[in-house]
């Protein structure tokens, strides 16, 4: 499969899921935010070990 192709594919599969749409930006956005606090939390319990 040339590079092209599974560009194409890959992009065609992704606005299948919703990529580029308003839903999926708030959707990502709602995780991210999510996942900071999570972070942070466990930051201050010093359950997170970063390396």
């Amino acid at each position: 499969m040339k590079w092209r192709d599974s560009r194409r594919f890959t992009l065609h599969v992704l606005r299948d899921f919703g990529m580029g749409k308003r839903s999926v930006e708030n959707y990502v956005n709602r995780e991210l935010q999510d996942f900071m606090v999570m972070t942070q939390v466990s930051e201050r319990e010093g359950s997170f070990k970063s390396s």
